[in-house]
């Protein structure tokens, strides 16, 4: 269990279903990772190349929508995995320091698959399979992650609203744009 649950809400006049995507996860540190990751990234879906006018949609608008990718539908793009953490970084570059991970727990995020003894611990693999998302290594020296890309203005309307405002209050961030690129 990764810690991320969908709850079902219903719209007072509009009897229609939306799913908000809410972080169970007690522990502030590994709130913030996951959050970012799956706010401020999301698959290379392809129709995003045919539509500029699509906005990219983030892994958990994606878990919110119910209509999972399938290899077909993700672009061939690469992104080094130094990118996510560098977002992950620069995100929380104001925070107090005893929010942000250290390098051993930011790697067993990335690197552990689940199991039995992880059920708890949100992780990478939650948001990004690794049938849909292959890793591979640039002389052997840059991890890569296939399908990826960063939003540097998402969309959280997908999101339960305490989960935005404990986001908030932890980072001291009003709003959710960044000016930061990612090549």
């Amino acid at each position: 269990m990764s810690g991320t649950v969908r709850e079902l809400v219903f719209g007072e006049k509009l009897e229609q279903e939306k799913v908000l995507i809410s972080l169970d996860i007690e522990d502030d540190k590994l709130f913030l990772l996951h959050f970012i990751i799956g706010i401020y990234f999301g698959p290379d879906l392809r129709f995003h190349d045919d539509d500029p006018n699509k906005k990219k949609q983030s892994a958990f608008q994606i878990q919110a929508s119910s209509i999972l990718p399938t290899k077909d539908d993700l672009g061939a793009s690469l992104m080094k995995r130094a990118e996510l953490e560098r977002v992950y970084h620069y995100v929380l570059r104001n925070v107090d320091p005893s929010l942000v991970l250290n390098r051993k727990v930011l790697s067993r995020y990335f690197n552990e698959n689940r199991k039995a003894s992880n059920a708890y611990f949100p992780l990478f693999r939650d948001l990004y399979p690794l049938k849909l998302h292959p890793e591979s290594r640039i002389r052997n020296q840059y991890k890569l992650v296939k399908s990826i890309v960063f939003i540097n203005d998402p969309d959280t309307s997908c999101m339960r609203e305490d989960c935005v405002d404990r986001f908030k209050l932890l980072t001291g961030l009003q709003s959710f744009t960044l000016s930061l690129n990612i090549d």
